[in-house]
């Protein structure tokens, strides 16, 4: 770790970081009771060899959780348990079918699966060492959690895990591609309407994208009209990747589809209820 608290395999911190090195910021948050749990759990990582597994807890998840030290999944686990990034759900909804894309270990279907004891979880993940997380992380919940090796696409068809970094890297930084050579393993892509059929859904609740710049690539299909079964959706848009601006890409596939849009930290969130 470095003096700041960050891997040295990272080249930056996010801006939620930089605010939750802010001690006041993690109690108003938290509690006393959950700043000090934290606390411990973030000596227990740092003085941890880098890659051994820690096993790590929040009042917001009902299980434990597996975390990979000196790893990005320290800065998952503080983005969706310290930082509260999924919190935003509007009021009033009762969610019964969450699609988590992007869905890295597993700590934002915990969350989902832990605030929402009526949901059932479809989590979505590429990369292999991140799945194998994943699936142990969701164990403890059962059928009501569904783990898929995938990731979300235009067309359901054949991809491929990215060789090359994104940004500063780190697992939760994959990125997938078309499928080009036999000499790469391919990773399913599967669309929304196909990873609503493995759920028997006719709509989604709550649909959770994080793709790392892929959304460019859902978006921008001609045929969207599975739009219209989501009542929220919460997605990270990155505009400096392989696959363009996906930010205006995205804008322009919800027009005029009846979403309240509003933006919560590094999250836009999408739904059919109003905003809390």
């Amino acid at each position: 770790m470095t003096s700041k608290g960050l891997p040295r395999s990272f080249g930056f911190a996010p801006a939620w970081w930089s605010r939750l090195r802010n001690q006041g910021a993690i109690v108003h948050n938290l509690g006393i009771g959950g700043w000090l749990s934290y606390r411990i759990q973030d000596l227990r990582l740092a003085r941890a060899a880098p890659g051994e597994v820690v096993e790590v807890s929040s009042g917001l998840a009902k299980h434990p959780l597996k975390c990979r030290a000196h790893s990005s999944d320290h800065f998952a686990f503080a983005q969706v348990f310290v930082g509260l990034a999924y919190a935003s759900i509007p009021n009033g909804q009762q969610p019964s079918v969450i699609v988590d894309c992007g869905a890295n270990v597993g700590y934002s279907a915990a969350y989902f699966l832990s605030r929402f004891d009526r949901s059932r979880v479809i989590a979505l993940e590429p990369d292999p060492g991140n799945y194998r997380c994943l699936e142990q992380n969701l164990a403890a919940y059962g059928d009501r959690a569904t783990c898929i090796h995938g990731a979300l696409w235009s067309h359901s068809t054949k991809l491929q895990m990215v060789d090359k970094d994104y940004r500063g890297g780190g697992h939760w930084s994959r990125q997938v591609e078309a499928h080009s050579t036999e000499s790469h393993a391919a990773v399913p892509g599967f669309d929304v309407p196909a990873l609503m059929n493995r759920a028997a859904a006719d709509r989604i609740s709550i649909l959770k994208i994080d793709i790392e710049g892929a959304e460019a690539v859902v978006f921008n299909h001609p045929n969207l009209e599975w739009l219209d079964r989501v009542d929220t959706m919460m997605i990270e848009l990155h505009d400096d990747t392989v696959f363009g601006k996906s930010t205006p890409i995205f804008h322009n596939a919800i027009a005029g589809r009846g979403f309240n849009i509003w933006q919560d930290g590094e999250l836009t969130v999408c739904s059919r209820w109003a905003r809390r």
